[in-house]
């Protein structure tokens, strides 16, 4: 925050929380704390009016969540955000084309497919589900096993943990890291890891 916008207290920063879950809500709570302007977004209305009772937001219909003025927008919703920007209908398309292609691109999309997620939502496990979901339904028409599909998704998950994951504050927080340090470590070592583990999904490909 520092570095982006110039300050270093939360107080009257304009935050658009989407969605109102667990991970929502917890977020609400804690910058309302701190003296933040909430505006918030959720498809459910008694979500939204909780929010607007408990911590004294603004309510913002879902259709115009991205048009709203504001310091930092924070995605909670992973439906939503997917629907709203049209990734999953154009990566879902970009592997269907791909339908009859070969193994070795199968895999290669399958791989890129999850790390463009993880690289947007900041979670492996959501990242990998969520390229799970859009690949699935077209696997029966591939010449590559699930199984490999499968692998080359987590791989692909793995790419880049950085600044919008948890783990990667916690990572830095328990080894007393900076931001950089964590970066240099972390984030260069899951990206090896999901790069050198790329090349062993080929050689199952062979086995499966």
């Amino acid at each position: 925050m520092d570095y982006r916008l110039r300050r270093n207290s939360l107080d009257g920063l304009r935050v658009v929380v989407q969605g109102l879950g667990h991970v929502g809500w917890d977020l609400c709570r804690q910058l309302a704390a701190e003296g933040v302007r909430l505006s918030v977004s959720d498809i459910r209305r008694e979500h939204v009016e909780r929010a607007v009772e408990s911590f004294g937001a603004t309510p913002i219909d879902a259709d115009a969540v991205f048009d709203v003025e504001a310091d930092v927008f924070a995605p909670c919703a992973l439906g939503a955000v997917i629907s709203a920007s049209g990734m999953g209908e154009e990566l879902a398309r970009l592997f269907s084309a791909d339908a009859s292609g070969s193994v070795l691109l199968s895999i290669l999309l399958a791989w890129f497919i999850a790390a463009v997620l993880h690289l947007a939502i900041g979670s492996v496990s959501v990242a990998a589900l969520t390229a799970a979901g859009i690949i699935g339904p077209i696997i029966p028409q591939l010449s590559v096993s699930p199984v490999v599909i499968g692998l080359a998704i987590a791989s692909g998950a793995l790419f880049a943990v950085h600044v919008n994951s948890n783990f990667f504050w916690m990572f830095k927080a328990l080894l007393g890291l900076s931001t950089m340090g964590a970066l240099k470590t972390l984030t260069v070592v899951t990206s090896l890891a999901s790069v050198v583990s790329l090349p062993l999904v080929f050689l199952v490909s062979f086995i499966l």
